[in-house]
């Protein structure tokens, strides 16, 4: 069977057509776009201190909610020498919010590391400071 020149001419537009038609159905029924999950971002300011031993210095641990997050955020932290004594003022956030970190008694000279850890069910971060006591 031969095909005529004449009949691809006019079967052609149509061809075309149907092929755009068809690459924009396919358009808008592909998988409906993905959204991030819920989570939550962790930053404690100042990041750098000096204080004098046995002498309390004061961080701001803020927790912000990502994507509608709305779980509670329980804190914890640990200072890189045991003669720190640190505590969170409160240990737990609902959504987004502020926790003060007061970190006194440190009897040695130098540089600790402080690093607040957020954990909410199987979501954890961390967020790291560091107090020069002198």
């Amino acid at each position: 069977m031969k095909i005529s020149k004449r009949s691809v001419r006019a079967l052609l537009p149509r061809f075309l057509m149907f092929a755009g038609l068809l690459a924009v159905a396919l358009a808008f029924t592909g998988a409906p776009a993905t959204s991030a999950s819920p989570d939550f971002s962790m930053s404690i300011s100042p990041s750098s201190q000096t204080g004098g031993v046995n002498s309390p210095v004061y961080y701001t641990v803020t927790v912000t909610a990502l994507n509608g997050f709305t779980g509670t955020v329980s804190l914890s932290v640990q200072v890189t020498y045991n003669d720190c004594l640190p505590a969170l003022n409160p240990r737990s956030i609902s959504g987004s919010g502020t926790s003060q970190l007061e970190v006194v008694a440190c009897r040695r000279l130098g540089l600790h590391a402080i690093k607040v850890t957020g954990t909410s069910g199987s979501l954890q971060h961390y967020t790291e400071a560091f107090l020069n006591a002198q």
